[in-house]
């Protein structure tokens, strides 16, 4: 949890069950974990409308190697005094409470991994690939071949 240009973050750990803890039971700040915010319009290619940026980097060993996890985010605007959530729209009784995990939406992470590969990561990668099949797949007909 951080809030917007805040010094401060901190982290919660999930699984709990109880609602009165917010599913959630605070737990010391990972040595690698980071959690800033501020307004961003600077260099950002979509837009140069100022907004909210927020950046989180988690250590794998809070949330573990699965292929899906649940996902939940709120973000409160003060000028307009408007909550957005994700899943869209979760009513919550106050700002602070989280919603029980079953209301979460979800990410994927096919492989186990949660990667970040650039495009020319994964073209590279991907041609690597063809190349190795395409690669087997002639020396299998030349092998066959020279076996007949």
């Amino acid at each position: 949890m951080t809030s917007l240009n805040g010094r401060n973050s901190f982290t919660y750990q999930g699984g709990y069950t109880s609602i009165r803890n917010n599913y959630f039971s605070k737990i010391s700040n990972p040595d690698e974990f980071i959690g800033v915010s501020t307004v961003s319009d600077l260099n950002d290619r979509y837009t140069p409308t100022p907004h909210p940026s927020y950046e989180f980097k988690i250590p794998i060993n809070i949330v573990g190697r699965q292929s899906v996890y649940g996902f939940y985010f709120l973000v409160y605007d003060g000028h307009s005094k408007n909550a957005y959530t994700y899943p869209q729209n979760l009513e919550s009784e106050n700002f602070i409470k989280v919603p029980s995990p079953s209301m979460w939406g979800e990410m994927y992470s096919p492989d186990r991994s949660l990667p970040e590969f650039s495009l020319p990561t994964t073209s590279l990668a991907l041609s690597i690939v063809s190349i190795i099949i395409l690669t087997r797949m002639k020396y299998r007909i030349l092998l066959d071949r020279i076996s007949r």
